[in-house]
C-alpha cells in the first residue's frame, strides 16, 4: 500500500512555510496534498499561518487576532527564510482554495483554535469557505482543539476530520470514533502497534506527522498508514 503524501505547511523544507511558494513547491515535488494552518484576523478573515503570533515567520510581531487583513497582507512572510523570498505574502485560505481549483492536490486544514480564547467563529468561517470552494471532496479538517472538530461536524458532517495529538492515547481509535472523527493525526513516534490495532478495529485511518526521512517513513509504512505528513514530499515519494 502506498500512502498519500501531504506536504507539511507546504513543502516547508524548500520554501517559507504556509506560503503560496511552499504550496507550489509541494505540487512540484510530487505531493498528493498540502497541510496548512488557519487563524482568524481581527476583521474576520481566515489567513494561513501556524503561530498565533506573527513574529516567528514575518517581519513584525503581535497576535494575528489583533491585526486586520490589510495589516497581515503588509507583512513579509518570506524574508525570515531566505533573501530569495523577501516580499512573500501571508495567503488567505480563499487564495489557497482558488489555487487548488487548478490542480488535483488534496488539502488538510488545521484549525488553530486556542483554548485560551476559544472561538467557534474561526471554524464556522473556515467551513463556509470550503463549502463554497468547489473542492470540498478533497478537504480534511484537523485540530489539537477537538472541540473545533465537533463544531465542524455540527456545521457539515460530510467533511472528514482528524484528531491531532501529541503523546499516547490509550484507545485512539475508540476515542476518534466516539467524537465522530474519521482519522487520527498523531506525532509519528508516539504511534505503536496497540494504537494501530485499536484504530483498525474501529475503522479509523492513521495520518502521522512529521515524517522527514526514509527511516521514519519505513516505520510508518510497516503500520500501513494511509497518509504521511512531511516537510520533504520528494524524499518520501515512492
Amino acid at each position: 500500500m502506498n500512502p498519500l503524501i501531504y506536504a507539511h505547511r507546504g513543502a516547508s523544507a524548500y520554501a517559507p512555510e504556509n506560503t503560496m511558494s511552499a504550496f507550489h513547491e509541494a505540487a512540484r515535488r510530487y505531493a498528493d496534498g498540502i497541510e496548512l494552518d488557519v487563524q482568524m484576523t481581527k476583521d474576520g478573515a481566515i489567513v494561513v499561518m501556524h503561530d498565533e503570533d506573527v513574529s516567528r515567520t514575518t517581519n513584525s510581531q503581535g497576535l494575528v487576532r489583533e491585526k486586520t487583513l490589510k495589516e497581515i497582507k503588509e507583512l513579509d512572510a518570506g524574508g525570515w527564510y531566505s533573501r530569495l523570498y523577501v516580499g512573500e505574502k501571508v495567503p488567505t485560505l480563499e487564495e489557497v482554495l482558488t489555487f487548488l481549483q487548478g490542480n488535483s492536490l488534496r488539502l488538510n486544514i488545521e484549525i488553530k483554535t486556542c483554548s485560551a480564547w476559544y472561538d467557534k467563529e474561526l471554524t464556522r468561517r473556515t467551513v463556509s469557505l470550503v463549502q463554497q470552494s468547489g473542492i470540498k471532496d478533497r478537504v480534511i479538517f484537523s485540530s489539537f482543539e477537538h472541540r473545533s472538530l465537533l463544531d465542524a461536524k455540527e456545521l457539515d458532517d460530510t467533511i472528514p476530520c482528524g484528531l491531532l495529538y501529541v503523546g499516547n492515547l490509550i484507545h485512539p481509535g475508540r476515542y476518534a470514533k466516539a467524537v465522530g472523527a474519521e482519522y487520527i493525526h498523531p506525532c509519528w513516534d508516539n504511534l505503536d502497534r496497540q494504537g494501530v490495532e485499536d484504530c483498525r478495529e474501529n475503522g479509523i485511518e492513521i495520518h502521522p506527522w512529521t515524517i522527514n526521512d526514509p527511516t521514519s517513513r519505513d516505520a510508518m509504512l510497516a503500520f500501513e498508514c494511509e497518509h504521511l505528513i512531511t516537510n520533504y514530499p520528494d524524499i518520501l515519494y515512492r
